[in-house]
Order: C-alpha cells, then sequence, then structure tokens
C-alpha cells in the first residue's frame, strides 16, 4: 500500500495519505534522529479515503481509517478487525 523507494520516501507517501503525524502520535518512536526528521518533514493534512477510493464501501473506509493510524496503541486490535 505504501511502497517506497527507501525509508524516506515511504514516510513521505504515508504521509500524503496520512497526514503529519502529531508529537503524541509519534511518543513510540525511540530514535532520536528518526524523531527529529519526522518533526521536520513538511506537515500535511490528510486526504479523506472517501477522495481516494470514492467507490468503496463505506464500512471498508472505516476500518481502513482505523487499521492505518500512525500510534500503534491507537490501531484497531486484531480481533476487533477481524469482527469488523
Amino acid at each position: 500500500l505504501f511502497a517506497g523507494d527507501d525509508y524516506i520516501h515511504q514516510l513521505r507517501i504515508i504521509t500524503d495519505v496520512l497526514g503529519s503525524p502529531t508529537d503524541e502520535d509519534m511518543h513510540f518512536v525511540n530514535s532520536v534522529k528518526a524523531l527529529r526528521f519526522m518533526k521536520n518533514m513538511e506537515k500535511k493534512q490528510p486526504k479523506p479515503f472517501t477522495t481516494l477510493y470514492p467507490r468503496a464501501n463505506p464500512e471498508s473506509l472505516k476500518l481502513l481509517t482505523e487499521m492505518l493510524l500512525f500510534d500503534p496503541a491507537k490501531r484497531i486490535t486484531a480481533t476487533n478487525a477481524l469482527a469488523h
């Protein structure tokens, strides 16, 4: 879904869709270098999945929204995703 040529390109692709993560969303990043890089990236707004996938089922887009979050602690659990 977010294949990039390298990790920097991949992060740019991810933020193009999900928008820039908040400081709170990056609490799990342990690398000072990675955190500094993320904070210095251009700030981007998220793109609505309804715009990217206008013909998709709304429930599918809801699930996608709950799965694709920067903060792993905020993502839907596997159990809840399967029950979705």
